[in-house]
């Protein structure tokens, strides 16, 4: 029987670097709400959520939000996901108020139905013409389960029932619509008429209106929450350490399989080129409980690495080991 490395419950801890305080660094004011919080409703609106699995988290907390922790591979992630349309610090400020929005949604009640949610499940499949399996599948090939879909989209339609009962009184009047037309009169052309612009400036003036109003709301959560921040993590480079776990978790992901003895010395300096981070790589070890897995496999010599179905004997660098797995490192 093949007794295969367990995988080692990852500790999350604060570093101890100093956290702090959101309201004290330049930039966090009133501007800074709301052009966030206009991103976040355009996010909303585009079902864009970033869920983040809890197996996966690196130990570094970036931010709290009323104790609530924001670990860096969430921003790490929603980076991956904008490709650098953001920078960190923004999307780490964007992760915040969505925090913020959640507690402020639970403190309310706020919930989402599974009739609700089936009833915008519908509506998406039907918008993509997809059915519910292949919608499973397709989730499949992205690393995410339905479940955590589910969840993911919930999130969403609980800050849609949350934005909306913030502004759904926001009207504007018909006194705004024609001040606002005496004001842009002069640069339109002439054969535009007011009845024409009319609803294009209620639009306008309301979306205005709609962002002011929740964007004061949002900065009405900063002033009442506790919230601290490490902007420095967020910039530094990935340590030589985080780069090796990174490696080994990717192979262990792909399938990547070593194959050795305890008695191999080219498996020890094997072994040595991960270090710590060897506990995530998929070792068998071939003179003891995987003896017959290795014969199965072939193996021949140790150690040796299975990749994609090819054989790798010897000692193996890690870039080659990453260039065989197509990992990064």
């Amino acid at each position: 029987m093949v007794t295969k490395k367990k995988e080692p419950v990852k500790k999350i801890k604060v570093q101890k670097k100093e956290l702090k305080q959101i309201k004290k660094k330049p930039g966090i004011n009133k501007v800074f709400v709301i052009s966030s919080a206009i991103v976040l409703v355009i996010l909303i609106a585009a079902g864009v959520f970033v869920y983040l699995n809890k197996d996966k988290l690196f130990d570094k907390v970036v931010a709290s939000v009323n104790g609530e922790k924001i670990y860096l591979k969430e921003v790490n992630d929603r980076f991956a996901l904008y490709q650098g349309a953001y920078t960190k610090e923004e999307l780490l400020n964007q992760t915040i108020i969505e925090k913020l929005l959640l507690q402020e949604s639970a403190k309310k009640g706020l919930t989402v139905t599974d009739d609700e949610f089936n009833t915008f499940l519908t509506s998406l499949l039907q918008a993509n013409n997809l059915t519910n399996d292949q919608l499973v599948q397709e989730l499949k090939t992205q690393g995410m389960s339905y479940a955590e879909f589910e969840k993911s989209y919930k999130q969403r339609l609980v800050l849609e029932k949350l934005i909306t009962g913030v502004i759904k009184d926001i009207s504007v009047t018909e006194q705004e619509i024609d001040d606002y037309y005496i004001q842009v009169k002069s640069q339109l052309p002439e054969n535009v008429t007011f009845e024409q612009v009319k609803s294009l400036i209620n639009q306008t003036l309301l979306a205005q209106k709609q962002n002011k109003v929740f964007a004061d709301f949002v900065e009405g959560l900063f002033a009442k929450s506790a919230i601290k921040t490490n902007y420095g993590l967020i910039s530094e480079k990935v340590s030589d350490q985080d780069k090796v776990v990174g490696l080994a978790e990717c192979l262990t992901e792909k399938g990547a399989i070593m194959y050795g003895a305890s008695t191999c010395s080219h498996c020890k300096n094997q072994k040595a080129l991960f270090g710590d981070a060897f506990q995530y790589v998929t070792y068998i070890e071939c003179d003891t409980t995987g003896k017959d897995a290795c014969d199965k496999a072939g193996i021949q010599g140790y150690p040796t690495w299975i990749i994609g179905g090819q054989n790798y004997e010897g000692e193996i660098t890690l870039e080659n080991l990453a260039k065989a797995s197509g990992c990064s490192y």
